[in-house]
C-alpha cells in the first residue's frame, strides 16, 4: 500500500515543473545616471518609500539585483524623478 501512494506522489510531481519568473535585465552604460533609460517596471516602491531594484542589471560585467536605494540617495533621486507618480 505504501509504495501505491509513493508512485502516486512521483507520478503526480513529475508533471509538475514550477514556472520560475526572469527578471528583465539591462546594461548599464554610467552608474547610476543609467537608470533614466529603463523603464519604471524594472524598479518597485516599498513600504518605506523606497526604491527596490525589481530587474537584474549589468555594470562593466557586474550582476546587480534587489538592492534597495532609500530617500536621499543619489539613486532614489534619479528614479523618484522618472517613476515617483507612477
Amino acid at each position: 500500500m505504501r509504495s501505491i501512494v509513493i508512485s502516486a506522489i512521483v507520478i503526480s510531481l513529475i508533471g509538475f515543473t514550477p514556472q520560475i519568473a526572469r527578471a528583465a535585465t539591462y546594461t548599464l552604460q554610467q552608474y547610476p545616471e543609467g537608470f533614466v533609460n529603463v523603464p519604471c517596471s524594472a524598479f518597485k516602491r516599498t513600504a518605506n518609500g523606497s526604491w527596490k531594484e525589481a530587474a537584474v542589471f549589468i555594470f562593466h560585467g557586474q550582476r546587480f539585483t534587489g538592492n534597495t536605494y532609500p530617500p536621499g540617495s543619489h539613486e532614489y533621486g534619479l528614479i523618484n524623478q522618472k517613476c515617483g507618480g507612477k
